[in-house]
């Protein structure tokens, strides 16, 4: 599919781009448009773990010619229903996700610029890390009075970029909290059509989430529908989502029926300290909480609250 990006009023005139600010042009799109299909794929955008190599030639773009009317930048690049074999789009759909299979790397950078930047949208496919990225645009810029523009012949919405319009997203960034430690327990479903996305169902209600890569699937498979121990992180999301990337499970045993013992109003933080005072030790979430990345051993702290 093809598109265009054009740099209205650029500095270094009509049909010209600083080798510099390509490299930094097409680092920054890449990294949005890999970001934003890991949180449809898993639920967050970055991850601990090493990125899959079949993802490389879904997010291929290609830049085949530069123009002259101001600025303009030519390229293009395959949807991900033909780079990425083997996917299974229609375990995402009860998200709501519209076509993914029809989206391009391109379209996923111009949905999330748009998205972020629309004061009316539920902004359900953003999360901090990928605003974040979204912000280190700025460093694009050369000059106040420059603009981006991106297209492609209307099948997306045109996508207009100004250095200013940044603050809004940089706001909202600065407004979710870092990933947060947690400890919960619950029944782990694993979803249909996917080795990763899990659902735990604890007495809070449903948190969706996925498996890290350092896990066994083969020795997670034991808890599946089952009653569990889940240890990981917790990543904030706008409108108050939350996804959870599990780290460890342990048999429910281990926590020793810890949160069933759940009070109405109280957060995981709240009832470790009061589980904990009541046994006469100190709140060690509260020491492992906001850290990312982390170096905290899970086995210690559960042993602390088997203690």
């Amino acid at each position: 599919m093809k598109y265009e990006i054009t740099i209205d009023k650029p500095v270094e005139g009509n049909g010209h781009i600083d080798l510099r600010r390509l490299v930094q042009l097409a680092d920054i799109i890449s990294k949005v448009a890999e970001g934003a299909l890991q949180l449809r794929l898993r639920g967050v955008s970055i991850t601990a773990g090493r990125k899959q190599a079949k993802l490389d030639d879904a997010l291929r773009i290609d830049l085949v010619g530069v123009k002259k009317g101001s600025t303009r930048l030519m390229v293009e690049c395959a949807t991900l229903g033909e780079t990425l074999k083997g996917v299974q789009f229609d375990a995402f759909r009860h998200e709501g996700q519209l076509q993914l299979a029809e989206q391009t790397p391109m379209s996923l950078f111009m949905n999330t610029f748009n998205d972020a930047l629309d004061g009316t949208s539920n902004k359900e496919f953003l999360d901090k890390p990928l605003l974040n990225q979204l912000v280190a645009f700025k460093k694009v810029f050369r000059a106040p009075e420059e603009a981006f523009r991106v297209s492609n012949e209307g099948r997306t919405k045109e996508l207009v970029v100004k250095k200013d319009s940044l603050k809004q997203i940089a706001v909202l960034e600065e407004s979710l909290p870092e990933p947060e430690r947690i400890v919960l327990q619950g029944t782990v479903d694993l979803l249909q059509h996917s080795s990763s996305r899990i659902r735990v169902k604890g007495p809070d209600g449903v948190m969706d989430g996925f498996l890290s890569d350092d896990l066994d699937r083969s020795e997670v498979a034991q808890f599946w529908t089952k009653e569990a121990t889940v240890m990981g992180l917790v990543h904030f999301r706008p409108g108050g989502r939350r996804t959870i990337e599990v780290q460890r499970i342990y048999p429910v045993e281990q926590g020793e029926d810890y949160f069933a013992k759940h009070r109405k109003g109280e957060d995981t933080e709240r009832q470790i300290e009061r589980q904990l005072r009541e046994k006469g030790g100190r709140n060690l979430a509260k020491s492992v909480v906001g850290q990312w990345p982390g170096d905290e051993d899970f086995d210690f702290l559960i042993g602390q609250l088997t203690a």
